[in-house]
């Protein structure tokens, strides 16, 4: 995802990593298809973590996870953005309460590039996808 907001594959993305080692890219050793990015991969630089205060100021934040599940999906929920989330295998305690296009608009069935034509669209179904955001408040709040 940060290689896709790295190379300009939507104006709306913006995904960097506040810890970042070039051994440990699988897209630059080539272990990944590079095929899902716009041109080949380079090093990323790490950028500076973002409070979650600071996320509200965005109209769409997308939930990624990590090496298990995130426990910050109840603080993006409780944002009032709309929320994407990728595709996930991780379960948590509150996970069969988050519902697909009713607290979050889901993405990365194939790939991360899928994220590229949702963000287009997005502007489309805007009204709908603020108002789903709205549902997980009190769902986050608990």
């Amino acid at each position: 995802m940060a290689h896709l907001s790295d190379q300009n594959a939507s104006r709306l993305l913006d995904v960097r990593l506040t810890s970042y080692n070039p051994q440990h890219d699988a897209w630059l050793r080539g272990d990944e298809d590079g095929a899902d990015l716009p041109a080949r991969a380079r090093p990323l630089q790490p950028a500076p973590r973002v409070p979650i205060v600071e996320h509200a100021a965005c109209r769409y934040l997308v939930h990624l996870d990590g090496f298990t599940a995130s426990s910050r999906l109840p603080l993006l929920l409780a944002s009032n953005s709309a929320v994407l989330r990728m595709d996930s295998y991780f379960y948590s305690h509150y996970s069969s309460a988050f519902k697909p296009h009713e607290h979050y608009v889901p993405f990365w069935e194939a790939s991360p590039h899928d994220i590229v034509p949702l963000l287009a669209n997005l502007s489309q179904v805007r009204v709908p996808l603020i108002a789903s955001s709205r549902h997980g408040l009190p769902l986050a709040d608990h």
